[in-house]
């Protein structure tokens, strides 16, 4: 469910929220290459290279022919090979001038950088307390919380794993229609009901 609520939330661009969800995934199922993929993918659009790069590596490890892991796995290597050119570039600067620009551009990247960390806006018919309960915590408030998530301390009772797949399968078909949010939701539910069962990850 986690990976699948990654998914939703990438399509929402809400990617601090899907580097979350990809990493309890990964804490559920390690083996699980879709996981590491969503979670290269979140990097990437965050304008972390290096963190993409690595989790592309271990998405294609497990899945050898992926073709999109693959390719992206050559763009977050690109896009980290021109950022250490740029930042190599700015450090032979040495003049007032030229520090005052690298400051400005550095301004600019931060920007850059905290725009595209976008969140999920509720839609209309979704008030916003209801959103509250299916959004993950926000890793800018809480940039341990994968790091801490332990899955075999959390108990999943049998007779809610059903109900739980029910609701998978339901986010499931919500995705296909392009429908996002209720995604969220329907993951969110089943999280709550089988937070480390065998279909969480």
């Amino acid at each position: 469910y986690y990976s699948n609520r990654a998914a939703a939330l990438l399509s929402m661009r809400n990617f601090t929220e899907a580097v979350w969800d990809a990493e309890r995934s990964i804490k559920l199922k390690p083996e699980y290459p879709k996981a590491h993929a969503r979670l290269g993918l979140a990097k990437f659009l965050l304008g972390r290279y290096q963190e993409a790069a690595d989790a592309y590596v271990k998405a294609v490890k497990l899945e050898p022919k992926n073709q999109t892991s693959i390719s992206y796995l050559e763009r977050s290597r690109r896009k980290l090979a021109l950022s250490n050119k740029a930042t190599a570039e700015d450090d032979d600067e040495v003049s007032i001038s030229s520090r005052s620009s690298r400051r400005s551009r550095s301004e600019k990247r931060k920007s850059t950088l905290k725009s595209r960390r976008s969140t999920i806006a509720p839609s209309a018919s979704m008030n916003h307390s209801e959103y509250e309960r299916f959004s993950a915590p926000s890793m800018d408030e809480d940039d341990d919380a994968a790091s801490d998530f332990d899955p075999t301390l959390v108990q999943t009772p049998n007779d809610k794993l059903d109900e739980a797949n029910c609701l998978k399968v339901n986010g499931n078909k919500a995705m296909a229609r392009k429908q996002y949010l209720e995604a969220i939701g329907l993951y969110s539910k089943a999280l709550r009901l089988a937070p480390a069962g065998p279909q969480s990850h």
